[in-house]
């Protein structure tokens, strides 16, 4: 069974993102992320390779979709981020991680169906870190 989840940067012209399919917990994708794609540059690297299986500890052990069609964008605007939330509920992501000004962060998706109909809750971002640390 997978954990979906979406790996994001935010910057000035809005938020880049990319799909991987497993393993998208705090315990995986988001270790994986604080501890080795720490830098604007390094995040971007992993984002222009595009949507993937699984996320390694660098963009060579990373297992890239060969047909992938590329990362998606959504331009800078005042509800990005909750734009961004709901690309992962679009894809049924578990967990929705986006980099900015050097620190990664993190929402839970959480819904629930009612009458057939999925409601969402709204995101709740925090830090990585942080998330983690209440694990321990």
């Amino acid at each position: 069974m997978s954990t979906r989840s979406l790996i994001g940067l935010k910057n000035n012209e809005g938020l880049t993102y990319v799909y991987c399919h497993f393993d998208g917990y705090l315990d995986g994708v988001g270790v994986t992320l604080v501890e080795n794609y720490d830098t604007e540059d390094k995040v971007n690297a992993l984002i222009e390779k595009g949507d993937m299986s699984s996320l390694g500890d660098s963009i060579d052990t990373c297992d890239f979709y060969e047909d992938d069609c590329g990362a998606s964008t959504i331009p800078d605007c005042e509800d990005i981020k909750d734009r961004y939330y709901k690309c992962g509920q679009n894809c049924w992501a578990d967990y929705v991680y986006y980099f900015e000004d050097g620190k990664w962060y993190y929402s839970v998706e959480s819904g629930k169906f009612i009458n057939n109909e999925f409601i969402c809750n709204p995101a709740e971002w925090k830090l990585v870190v942080e998330g983690l640390n209440e694990k321990n």
